[in-house]
């Protein structure tokens, strides 16, 4: 049982890959992503050339600086860099520095470093002016000033802030180069969501043109039987049409129906004599049961075992309609089916859930019973489908089989897994022929259609009517 689920599951994660809807999501994130991770990129690179602008600023307005604390320590005071106009310029050179620092939001730290040497550099001019006075009078010796300290103050401050700012560079080119690694991977996906589109719809056309050939063939050689509506089935699943090919379907069977019991009408005919008889043509009256009250019943009869093994039974039945089939068949049908799908969440250890919905759509209805966390078996699905049994099939399984043959119903039994929790569940869709409301008693009866003559000419009427109907 766990190699078979977790073949599902391969089968399940192959089929979800290959969905065009997903790859097509997958391609729609790739080329988010490459858009998105590109104007990430940009705006660091703008960011990472301001940064460097920044701190090219900053050794400039440091040399200023220092031509200045040059010009004080060899005694020339006559210099334009003593003078006021060319600090006040270096003054506002860090102020600018400072202001585009702190529009390009980095570290506090960083910024209050640039804040402190431009605070710094407002006490060190005024020292200036004060030992350049005091200096022309030979009142100081230079040298010997505190002037100096202040300016290995300012230096260490200076080179405190270009080591931020590399830092601060350094990470930026970090997060460019991851940025870049995200575009690349993101064009591989786009590249690989291309390829597995075109895969996809190639494997889905030699599919269809393996079921269109199978079905020339068949047509040439006139072999059309029964198995050509699993070849429709088969089309119709590859398409994604499913409740399409199912209506299909039953409607060739109805015909294969009606075909067959023409076919046994013409074969009594020969057996019998050459005298003159007449025949009804009349459809033969059937026992018509109510679904929905056939229903009810049944689940009075199983609300106990639900209850006992903490099942949940979720029912919603749609529509009042009827079916060709007597009270009892019926509800030793539901019986049947319901009971079974309750001893098929036994085994489970996760939640026991059981749905079962009902539908008419014109001349059928239908009733689907959905087991969680359960998948059917290969032995399963192959009674279900007709496979002859072995000596270990269950007892209850070919119980099963055999109120669906004579109701005339029709199964389509699969496995498939649940797009909200992921979990594995089994579904069973029984088609039943949806019984037409009966005749009101004060509406005259219609007229009866009968056929009268010999066997000979009875027997060209129905090869002329089975002619119509293939």
């Amino acid at each position: 049982m766990k190699g078979s689920y977790l073949a599902l599951n391969g089968l399940f994660m192959k089929k979800f890959i290959f969905e065009p809807k997903t790859i097509l999501a997958t391609g729609i994130i790739a080329i988010s992503l490459i858009c998105g991770l590109s104007l990430i990129n940009f705006n660091m690179n703008s960011s990472q050339s301001s940064l460097h602008k920044a701190n090219s600023g900053v050794g400039i307005c440091f040399q200023r600086v220092t031509q200045t604390f040059t010009a004080l320590m060899i005694r020339d005071f006559s210099s334009n860099y003593l003078g006021q106009n060319f600090r006040t310029i270096t003054s506002e050179c860090l102020g600018e520095v400072t202001k585009a620092l702190s529009s390009l939001g980095v570290q506090k730290n960083v910024l209050k470093v640039s804040n402190n040497l431009k605070s710094d550099l407002h006490w060190f001019d005024q020292k200036i002016d004060k030992v350049s006075e005091m200096a022309k009078k030979n009142e100081i010796d230079i040298s010997q000033s505190n002037v100096t300290n202040k300016y290995y103050e300012l230096e260490a401050m200076k080179s405190s802030l270009e080591e931020s700012l590399v830092s601060s560079i350094d990470k930026v080119e970090l997060n460019k180069n991851w940025s870049l690694l995200g575009i690349a991977m993101s064009l591989v996906t786009l590249i690989l969501s291309g390829v597995a589109f075109f895969f996809s719809r190639r494997i889905e056309r030699v599919g269809l043109d393996n079921i269109e050939a199978i079905a020339a063939d068949r047509l040439a050689q006139g072999d059309i039987n029964d198995s050509i509506t699993d070849l429709s089935h088969q089309a119709f699943t590859s398409l994604n049409m499913p409740s399409t090919g199912l209506a299909i379907e039953t409607f060739c069977s109805n015909l294969v129906r009606e075909n067959r019991s023409l076919e046994a009408s013409l074969l009594k005919m020969n057996t019998m004599g050459d005298e003159r008889f007449e025949i009804s043509l009349d459809p033969v009256t059937k026992p018509i049961a109510d679904f929905n009250i056939a229903f009810n019943t049944v689940l009075d009869k199983v609300q106990d075992k639900v209850f006992n093994h903490g099942i949940l039974l979720d029912t919603d039945l749609n529509d009042n309609f009827k079916i060709y089939a007597s009270n009892e068949e019926l509800e030793q049908f539901l019986y049947s089916l319901i009971s079974y799908s309750i001893d098929c969440t036994l085994g489970s250890d996760q939640s026991k859930k059981v749905t079962i919905r009902s539908k008419s759509l014109g001349g059928i209805a239908y009733c689907k019973v959905k087991v969680s966390n359960y998948a059917f078996s290969e032995e399963e699905m192959g009674i279900l489908n007709g496979k002859a049994p072995s000596s270990e099939t269950s007892v209850n399984l070919l119980l099963l089989r055999e109120l669906i043959g004579d109701l005339n119903a029709s199964i389509a039994i699969k496995n498939k897994q649940n797009s909200t929790t992921h979990a594995v569940e089994s579904e069973m869709e029984i088609i039943f022929d949806r019984a037409r409301e009966e005749v009101s008693v004060e509406e005259p009866r219609a007229a009866v259609n009968v056929v009268k003559g010999s066997k000979q000419e009875i027997k060209e009427y129905l090869k002329q009517n089975m002619s119509r109907i293939n």
